[in-house]
């Protein structure tokens, strides 16, 4: 079963949301490569009313999924287990939402997943602002009790808090890259990184990991700028931090997110990282179509934005006319 000497592509997607959005995007998916499902074991979506096809797979294990948490990396991890153990062979492995919508052709996206890795990231270890390298150098627990979380919220100000900003083993520390959520990794990295984490180094990258917010935005990226893989992205390595981004939002809700939301490996997305974009957005959407870097728009859902995404299908039939 092994498809050897073949292009093959497997698509994560991260669900937990909007059972008619998930079966719209992964039906999308499934005519470019084979896809696995991973649904929040908290939400409400029966498992069951997901379109089932000879590519289109749940993944089994399933975890409930915090914001912020490092549950959203167990999650993932899971996935790509599951990808791993399955009897194809892939070149490439691409993590998208559950909210996320793909504005080019099949034709398009089977060649641009062609070139090297799609993962972006800038080191938070060193000195950059205090809200930007608060979010390593201090405990959080997103993951824990509502209650649990909210106290440690209120303290985390505290400088009997503060830890080390580095991942730290015997010998070695590794400097903390923080990028996109979203990649499209080679699946020797993967096999790599999945063997690392099964031994005392990785079990350690984990359980300092886990105190990190939003660890999803750092876990994938710190193994791969710290390894042999560093140089083999798009941008030939990291980057240097964004101040040009950051100081134009300073002082506003979208300091922190606005420059992750610049690292994007292959989405237009907005700077807040949370808007849901509509029909009223279409201006701006087209110019994002038209963007040969620009494969997905995030975020999508049924109930505001069904016009938008029924737009894109013509609007993207035509360009492949």
């Amino acid at each position: 079963n092994v498809r050897r000497g073949r292009i093959m592509y497997a698509y994560i997607v991260l669900a937990h949301t909007d059972i008619v959005m998930i079966n719209r995007l992964v039906s999308r998916l499934a005519t470019t490569g084979d896809v696995y499902v991973h649904v929040d074991l908290g939400s409400k979506i029966d498992t069951s009313e997901i379109i089932i096809g000879k590519n289109i797979h749940v993944v089994t294990k399933r975890v409930s999924v915090h914001w912020g948490g490092y549950s959203v990396v167990q999650a993932t991890l899971n996935a790509i287990q599951c990808i791993l153990d399955a009897p194809i062979e892939y070149s490439k492995v691409i993590l998208v939402s559950g909210q996320d919508y793909p504005v080019k052709s099949d034709q398009y996206i089977r060649e641009f997943f062609k070139k090297k890795n799609y993962i972006r990231g800038y080191n938070i270890s060193e000195p950059i602002a205090p809200s930007i390298n608060r979010v390593v150098n201090h405990y959080f627990f997103n993951d824990a009790h509502f209650l649990v979380k909210k106290f440690f919220d209120l303290v985390s100000h505290s400088r009997y808090l503060r830890k080390d900003a580095h991942i730290n083993f015997q010998g070695e520390v590794w400097d903390i890259y923080e990028g996109s959520q979203w990649w499209a990794l080679n699946e020797d990295v993967l096999v790599e990184m999945m063997s690392f984490l099964k031994s005392d180094r990785g079990r350690a990258y984990i359980h300092q990991m886990k105190h990190l917010h939003a660890p999803d935005e750092k876990f994938f990226a710190t193994f791969f700028f710290n390894t042999k893989f560093w140089s083999s992205n798009l941008k030939n390595g990291p980057e240097s931090f964004n101040f040009d981004v950051f100081k134009y939002y300073q002082g506003t809700a979208y300091e922190t997110t606005a420059p992750v939301s610049m690292t994007a490996n292959f989405h237009k997305i907005h700077a807040s990282l949370s808007k849901n974009y509509t029909i009223k957005d279409w201006s701006e959407i087209c110019c994002a179509i038209q963007d040969s870097n620009v494969l997905f728009v995030r975020k999508v859902n049924t109930q505001y934005s069904e016009m938008l995404l029924d737009k894109i299908d013509v609007y993207k039939g035509r360009l492949d006319e």
